[in-house]
């Protein structure tokens, strides 16, 4: 089985990851 908290720290720090690149997306659509 996976950590369970290795595998939710994981998934954290990646949805973090996919916010900022999600926000560079925006911000280079716009300008």
């Amino acid at each position: 089985m996976i950590n369970c908290e290795a595998y939710t720290n994981y998934s954290y720090s990646d949805f973090r990851h996919m916010k900022q690149v999600l926000l560079v997306l925006e911000l280079s659509k716009i300008s």
